[in-house]
């Protein structure tokens, strides 16, 4: 039993690693059509192979209510009956499923809505009775695996703080300086935590962001964040090669969790932004393909 047992785990891995490779690099997804393209908002698809399929929903980040988005997305959950549904953006959420649940049931669809998305699939997953995950590194092996990569902290810093600036920026049309320190001061202790830089750098770091802070100007930011290289191939700002490497490897966790929950269910419902589903689909379909 052992000696038929290990092969197929070995076989596995390696299709893990294979489907890896697969994941569209910033160049390769800068060329495809929904790159190019000013109007799409959705990426979805549905994968299948050995009994097992995917489907995909790669969305806008959205928290507006009335956004015909959240509707699509709860009306394919509820069609597709999946029984893992896995979101963006909420890594805490996997240690504390339990505790979190009547938090989650007790939000109307309106609260739910207001809070995004992925708290919309959350509310539906503990409406559903089905499991639920976020497939997202801790912040710690992210912060490290970027710094291993060769960034420099000030850039790292940058670009994890003016992600959040770009967030809040699109979140509130009215915007002030407290309101904004309210909203970036949960982020700013959790990097200071999870980064393992000294008190004093990290301090350093965050007045020169303060000093510099442009609240009004929302391009500034969103051309620091993204993660797209420029027609020569390279990167205009440190920060948008942090953000390619911080995506890439955020893109072959998930890749990871997903073959992961394959191993236990059938059925698994991912809602996660657009580019995400892009550039994983080629490894999907090589993982579930192949099977």
């Amino acid at each position: 039993m052992f000696r038929n047992e290990t092969p197929q785990l070995n076989d596995e891995a390696s299709l893990v690693e294979r489907a890896k490779a697969s994941i569209l690099s910033d160049a390769q997804y800068s060329e495809t059509d929904f790159a190019k393209s000013e109007k799409e908002r959705v990426y979805k698809y549905e994968v299948i192979g050995g009994g097992k399929s995917v489907l995909y929903f790669g969305t806008d980040h959205i928290s507006d209510p009335q956004d015909p988005l959240f509707e699509e997305i709860e009306s394919e959950i509820r069609d597709y009956a999946p029984e893992m549904l896995m979101v963006e953006g909420m890594g805490a959420i996997n240690s504390r499923k339990e505790s979190i649940k009547p938090r989650i049931a007790s939000l109307s669809y309106e609260e739910a809505k207001k809070q995004g998305e992925s708290t919309l699939v959350l509310k539906l997953a503990v409406e559903l009775d089905v499991d639920f995950e976020s497939p997202e590194p801790d912040l710690s092996e992210e912060v490290a695996y970027v710094e291993k990569s060769g960034f420099s902290r000030a850039d790292i810093f940058s670009y994890y703080i003016y992600r959040i600036v770009e967030q809040y920026q699109r979140e509130n049309k009215d915007r002030n300086l407290e309101d904004f320190k309210k909203y970036v001061n949960p982020f700013l202790k959790e990097l200071l935590n999870e980064s393992a830089w000294s008190a004093d750098e990290f301090a350093g770091y965050e007045n020169a962001f303060f000093a510099e802070l442009r609240l009004e100007d929302h391009e500034w930011y969103f051309n620091r964040v993204h993660p797209l290289p420029d027609e020569g191939g390279g990167w205009k700002y440190g920060t948008n090669a942090v953000s390619s490497c911080s995506g890439n490897f955020r893109d072959q966790y998930a890749l990871e969790r997903i073959a992961e929950s394959l191993q236990k269910y059938n059925k698994v419902f991912v809602a996660f932004g657009s580019a995400h589903a892009v550039r994983l689909e080629p490894a999907l379909r090589v993982l579930l393909e192949n099977k």
